[in-house]
């Protein structure tokens, strides 16, 4: 097992990260991104015995395809019993192509807020922005995503009846960069997805309950001037990305695991009809993209992001990454 290597001694544990993976290669190659951010990082070829609650750790990056049922016992009582929460990344390439059953008991980990789909190596942009919005607490905004001066194209919709503007705006961009028809499809697919979630389910009354979830889609709902909903997009020749951002802030974490869980063992409870549930509209959006991120501020904002990988014919079958970043 390698020795521990510390960049620093004086890290606060929200700056400590444990990176445990059994390839040596990759783990130098995420030990190196990690310690470019000045994170005082231990490496390990195998997850070992944690500190009492992880407090030792802010940061645990960890190989999902690897853990033993007793590494997976371990990850699942970090954050159980409240006080300090490590934050756990997962990485896998079982989230390659549409087999996700290996993710059913995300929700279970307490402590899970990120899963990098890994092809080759972890992307290493990929990584620095999730560790960065972490260490920031600041998850807001598909800029992140992007370089510097890649323009993005925004709308203000006010009610559902826009959503069909929404889509023949998003499929008229796509459509715009020579995208592919079937991606130019799909790209609007999951802007009409997004977009009826924000007006359906998004928007609650003063107690927390849904106000228009139990509605057909087809009856039209008009929100108020301070509850509009904003939807961007845009693009950098490599990625196609989108988000929809609502005031409401009524999309849970464990709403999402919950229901994604639900969706990646296939089982008789896949599909979830419930009044304001998500049902399997997230699952849909999640095996359309590259990246599905969600980010969370209760009762101010939700933000869900969508970003699709415009490059190769196979990206429908290429590792898949789910974030959910929450900001108290």
């Amino acid at each position: 097992m390698p020795p521990t290597q510390t960049m620093t001694s004086t890290a606060t544990p929200a700056h400590r990260v444990l990176v445990v993976d059994g390839d040596p290669a990759h783990l130098r190659w995420l030990s190196r991104i990690t310690r470019s951010l000045l994170l005082d990082t231990d490496a390990r070829d195998q997850l070992g015995e944690l500190d009492p609650g992880g407090a030792g750790h802010g940061l645990l990056l960890v190989n999902h395809d690897a853990l033993t049922p007793v590494d997976r016992a371990a990850l699942k009582e970090l954050g159980r019993h409240g006080g300090a929460k490590p934050r756990l990344l997962f990485f896998s390439r079982a989230s390659s192509g549409r087999t996700f059953e290996a993710f059913g008991d995300l929700e279970e980990f307490h402590a899970f807020g990120n899963l990098l789909g890994r092809d080759d190596v972890v992307d290493a942009d990929e990584l620095i922005v999730t560790l960065q919005k972490i260490l920031r607490a600041d998850p807001f905004g598909l800029e992140k995503y992007f370089a510097w001066g890649v323009e993005r194209v925004t709308l203000e919709l006010t009610s559902s009846a826009d959503r069909a503007r929404a889509i023949s705006a998003a499929e008229t961009y796509a459509s715009g960069l020579g995208l592919n028809p079937r991606l130019v499809s799909q790209f609007g697919s999951v802007v009409d997805e997004l977009v009826t979630n924000a007006f359906y389910d998004a928007p609650v009354d003063a107690s927390g309950k849904p106000r228009y979830a139990h509605y057909d889609r087809r009856i039209d709902v008009t929100l108020e001037k301070d509850e509009h909903i904003r939807l961007t997009f845009c693009c950098d020749g490599r990625t196609l990305g989108i988000s929809t951002s609502d005031p409401f802030g009524s999309l849970r974490r464990d709403q999402i695991l919950a229901s994604l869980s639900r969706c990646f063992r296939k089982g008789v409870d896949q599909i979830d009809d419930k009044e304001g549930g998500a049902g399997l509209g997230l699952y849909v959006v999640f095996n359309a993209l590259s990246q599905f991120i969600v980010n969370l501020q209760e009762g101010v904002q939700t933000e869900v992001i969508g970003l699709m990988d415009i490059r190769s014919r196979d990206a429908a079958t290429r590792a898949k990454s789910l974030h959910i970043f929450t900001r108290s």
